[in-house]
C-alpha cells in the first residue's frame, strides 16, 4: 500500500546583492567601536581623575564598570542574537553605545561617568558576539572565512591599540570628553553602514525560541562585580579587612549559584557539557586569559609611560604604534602560517612569542626608556597575540558566534591511513577542514570530487563541503534555511546536492546521552542546493510527510528533470523502537527493528512540490548500490531486512530490480546479523550488477564473525568466499573497499 502528498516549496538563501566583503567591513568597524572604548580611556585616565574628581580606587572603575559590564553579558548577548536575531541585536547594542558614549563625555560626577561606562560595556555584550555571529555566517569554512577572522584578528588588536593612540591626541587637544564623544561618533557611523551593507537575517520561528538564561546573566554579573571590588580594595584595606573577606565570599557564593542555576535551566549560558566540548571549552579559556593581558597591556603601558617615565598623553598614545602595527601582522600572518604548519603549531607559535614577550616586559626599570625597554617587548607581544587570536577565534567560533557549544551532531574527525591501513593521524584537507565531517560522503563517479558535510545541532547548522580528487577542498558553504534536525546521511545528483531533514531533532532533555528526539512540531523538509556557482544562496525548502530517515540509497535527476530520492524511513512509534534498542532503554526490544520501509521523494522543482510514497513493504536499512551509478539513475539496489511480521523470518540481504518490481532475498540465519552489503565491481564489468556484495556477520549467539562474499548478480547462488575473522566485529558496520593496488 503507498501513499503520496504534495508539498509546498518554501525557498530560502541568503539575500540577493549581497557584498560580504562591505558587509565584513560593517561588522569589524562594530569590533573596531568596541575594543577602541577599551583601551581609550587609558592614557586619558589622570585628565579624568583630576576633571571629575575620582579616587585612586575609583579610578580603576572607569575601565572595571565597562570590561565587566561587557565581560558578564557576552553569552547574553551571544544568546539574545541567537533568538532575536543578528543583525537586530547589532543594530541594538550599537544605538545603546553610541548614546551611552555621550552619556559619559557629558558626565559631571563619577556616578554618572561610571553608569555610562556601564551602559556602554551593555551596548558592546550585544554588538561582538552579534556581529561575529554574522561574520561565521557569511564567511564559510575554508580559505575565505580564515581570511575574514584574520582582518577581525586584526582590527581587535588595532582597535585596541587605537583606543590608546586616541586617547592621547583627544585628551591633549579637545580634553577628555572627547574620547567618549569619539567612540559615541564611530559608533554611529557603524550603525548607519550596519543598515546599509549588512543583510538581514530572519530570527528563528517563535517555535524554536528558548527562554533567556536571565538569573544566570544576573548571577555571572553581581559574582564578578563582587570579586573585582574584593581584589581592588584589598590593595588598600589589606587582604584581612572585613569588606574585602565580605566580598570575596559573595563572590563565591553567587559563583555557586551559578553553576546550580545552569544545571537547571533549559538553555543555560554556560551549559555543563561545554566543557566536554574538544578542543571549544579549551580555546576559550585560553581566549580569556589572552584578554586579561590585551587589556592589562593597555591599563598599565601608558600610566607607566606617564607616570614613572614622564610622557605626555600624546606621547604615551603614539608610543602604542608598534605594537599595534605588529598585532596586525600577526593577524594577517595567522591564515598563512596555519596552513603550512597547522593550527595547533601556529598557536603555540603564536602563544610562545607572546610569552618571551611578557617575560621581556618583566626586566623594565623605572630608570628605563620606551626604545630601550618597551619597543621590543611590545613588537613581540603584539605578534604573538595577533597570530594566537586568530587561531583560537576559530577554534572558539561556535561559542563565540552563538553563546553556546558547538555540540556537532554526527561529529567525526577524517583519519589518514597507509596502504596498510596503518593510522597516520587526524586528516584536515591542509588545515583547510574546519569543522566535523559525516560518516557518509558522496563521491561523484565522473567528476572524482568528494562531497561531505558537517552537521550540528547550533548555529552553523549545516555546512557542505567539497573535496577535489587531489585532497584539495574546493569548497565550503553555509547552507541557509537549515535547521537543528539529526542529519547523518544525504544524496547527490548530477547537479545537485540534497538534504533530508526528518522529524527527530536536538532535545536537552534526552537523558540517554545522546540528545535528540522525536518532534512532532518539526516540519520534515528536503533541501536541494545547486552544486554549482555558490549553490547554497540557491537552496530551495520542501515540506514532507513527518518522519525520518538514516540511510538514503541514491538520488538523480530523472527526464523531466525531477529529483528522485530513494531510502527507508520511519515513523514515529518506529524511531522510539531502534533509539530504545541503541541507547539500551530497559525496554528496549530484542532487535534493533524501526519498522523503516523504502519510501521515494520525487522533487518537481519547476512545480515546486513534492510527491511521496511508500515502494515496499520490507522492514529495511542500509541500503547501498554500485557506486559507479551514484547521483545517476540505478537499476539495483541491495539493503538489509529485519525480521519483522510484515517481512521475512530472520535477518536478510535484499535485492531490489528497480526496473522489473522483483527483490531476491537471501536470509543469512537466526542470530545472525549482516552489515551493511557493500558493493565491489568486477574486474571489466560492463554490467550494473556484475561484482560482488561483501557483508559482515555477526553471530549474536557464538560471539564471531565471518565475512561473506556475495555474488550480486545472483543472491541464490553459493558465497564465492567465506572469511571467519580472528574477533567479532561490531554488528552492522558500514565499510567501504579499496583495490589490492591501492594496499600496501
Amino acid at each position: 500500500m503507498s501513499r503520496s502528498r504534495l508539498g509546498s516549496a518554501a525557498k530560502t538563501g541568503g539575500p540577493p546583492g549581497t557584498r560580504p566583503g562591505l558587509a565584513l567591513a560593517a561588522l569589524a568597524g562594530a569590533q573596531f567601536v568596541v575594543t577602541l572604548s577599551t583601551s581609550v580611556v587609558n592614557v586619558a585616565l589622570p585628565a579624568i581623575r583630576d576633571g571629575i574628581g575620582l579616587t585612586g580606587s575609583g579610578l580603576s572603575w572607569v575601565v572595571n564598570s565597562y570590561g565587566l559590564a561587557f565581560g558578564a553579558l557576552l553569552l547574553l548577548g551571544g544568546r539574545a542574537a541567537d533568538l532575536l536575531g543578528r543583525r537586530r541585536v547589532l543594530l541594538a547594542g550599537l544605538a545603546l553605545f553610541a548614546a551611552a558614549s555621550f552619556g559619559a563625555g557629558l558626565a559631571t560626577a563619577p556616578w554618572t561617568l561610571l553608569t555610562a561606562r556601564t551602559l556602554q560595556g551593555v551596548g558592546a555584550a550585544a554588538v561582538a558576539p552579534a556581529a561575529l555571529s554574522l561574520v561565521m555566517r557569511l564567511f564559510p569554512p575554508g580559505p575565505r572565512r580564515g581570511g575574514a577572522l584574520g582582518v577581525w584578528g586584526a582590527v581587535s588588536g588595532a582597535g585596541g591599540a587605537a583606543g590608546v593612540l586616541a586617547g592621547g591626541v583627544l585628551t591633549e587637544s579637545l580634553g577628555w570628553p572627547w574620547v567618549f564623544h569619539a567612540a559615541g561618533l564611530g559608533a554611529a557611523v557603524v550603525l548607519a553602514a550596519t543598515v546599509a551593507l549588512v543583510p538581514a537575517v530572519a530570527p528563528p520561528s517563535r517555535e524554536a525560541r528558548r527562554p533567556l538564561d536571565i538569573a544566570g546573566a544576573l548571577a555571572v554579573t553581581a559574582g564578578l562585580v563582587a570579586l573585582v571590588h574584593g581584589l581592588t580594595t584589598a590593595r588598600s584595606a589589606g587582604w584581612g579587612a572585613p569588606p574585602v573577606l565580605g566580598s570575596l565570599a559573595v563572590a563565591a557564593a553567587l559563583l555557586v549559584l551559578l553553576v546550580l542555576i545552569e544545571r537547571r535551566h533549559r538553555e543555560p549560558l554556560v551549559p555543563p557539557r561545554l566543557f566536554a566540548q574538544g578542543p571549544v571549552a579549551p580555546a576559550n579559556l585560553v581566549m580569556a586569559l589572552l584578554g586579561a593581558v590585551w587589556v592589562g597591556l593597555f591599563f598599565f603601558l601608558p600610566l607607566h609611560q606617564q607616570q614613572v617615565l614622564g610622557a605626555g598623553p600624546l606621547e604615551a598614545g603614539v608610543s602604542q604604534l608598534p605594537l599595534a602595527v605588529a598585532n596586525m601582522l600577526g593577524s594577517w600572518a595567522a591564515p598563512r602560517l596555519a596552513r603550512r604548519l597547522g593550527p595547533h603549531l601556529t598557536l603555540a607559535a603564536g602563544l610562545l612569542a607572546q610569552s618571551a614577550g611578557l617575560l621581556w616586559l618583566t626586566r623594565i626599570s623605572a630608570r628605563g626608556s620606551f626604545l630601550g625597554d618597551l619597543l621590543g617587548p611590545s613588537v613581540l607581544i603584539g605578534l604573538g597575540l595577533g597570530i594566537a587570536f586568530v587561531q583560537l577565534t576559530a577554534a572558539a567560533a561556535p561559542i563565540a558566534a552563538t553563546a553556546r557549544p558547538a555540540g556537532r551532531a554526527d561529529a567525526a574527525e577524517l583519519v589518514e591511513l597507509t596502504g596498510d591501513l596503518e593510522t597516520v593521524g587526524a586528516y584536515d584537507f591542509g588545515g583547510r577542514l574546519t569543522s566535523a565531517m559525516t560518516a557518509h560522503p558522496k563521491e561523484d563517479p565522473e567528476t572524482g570530487e568528494l562531497h561531505f558535510f558537517a552537521s550540528s545541532p547550533f548555529p552553523p547548522f549545516l555546512i557542505h563541503h567539497v573535496a577535489s580528487p587531489e585532497g584539495q577542498v574546493l569548497q565550503s558553504q553555509e547552507v541557509p534555511g537549515a535547521g537543528a534536525a539529526l542529519k547523518h546521511d544525504f544524496v547527490i545528483t548530477e547537479h545537485h546536492v540534497v538534504f533530508l531533514e526528518g522529524s527527530v531533532t536536538l532535545d536537552p532533555g534526552e537523558h540517554s546521552g545522546i540528545p535528540y528526539a522525536w518532534s512532532d512540531v518539526q516540519q520534515a523538509r528536503i533541501g536541494v542546493m545547486p552544486r554549482r556557482n555558490g549553490g547554497a544562496s540557491r537552496v530551495r525548502w520542501f515540506d514532507i510527510l513527518p518522519g525520518f530517515g538514516m540511510h538514503f540509497a541514491n538520488a538523480y535527476e530523472d527526464a523531466q528533470g525531477r529529483i528522485v530520492i530513494e531510502g527507508p524511513a520511519v515513523g514515529r512509534d518506529g524511531w522510539q523502537r531502534s533509539w530504545n534498542w541503541w541507547v539500551g532503554a530497559p525496554d528496549r526490544g530484542a532487535e534493533p527493528n524501526s519498522g523503516s520501509r523504502t519510501r521515494r521523494w520525487t522533487v518537481d522543482l519547476t512545480a515546486g512540490r513534492v510527491a511521496e510514497e511508500q515502494i515496499d513493504d520490507l522492514t529495511v536499512e542500509f541500503p547501498t548500490i554500485n557506486e559507479a551509478y551514484t547521483g545517476r539513475e540505478h537499476r539495483y539496489q541491495y539493503a538489509l531486512s529485519f525480521p519483522d511480521d510484515r517481512g521475512v523470518g530472520n535477518h536478510t540481504l535484499v535485492k531490489y530490480d528497480r526496473r522489473t518490481g522483483k527483490r531476491q532475498l537471501l536470509p543469512v540465519g537466526n542470530g545472525q546479523l549482516p552489515s551493511e552489503a557493500v558493493f565491489v565491481p568486477a574486474a571489466g564489468a560492463t554490467d550494473e550488477d556484475a561484482g560482488y556484495l561483501l557483508t559482515v556477520v555477526s553471530d549474536l549467539n557464538a560471539d564471531a564473525s565471518r565475512m561473506l562474499v556475495l555474488d550480486a548478480s545472483d543472491l541464490s547462488l553459493p558465497p564465492v568466499a567465506t572469511v571467519h575473522l580472528p574477533r567479532r566485529v561490531p554488528a552492522m558496520i558500514h565499510g567501504s573497499w579499496i583495490p589490492d593496488t591501492a594496499a600496501g
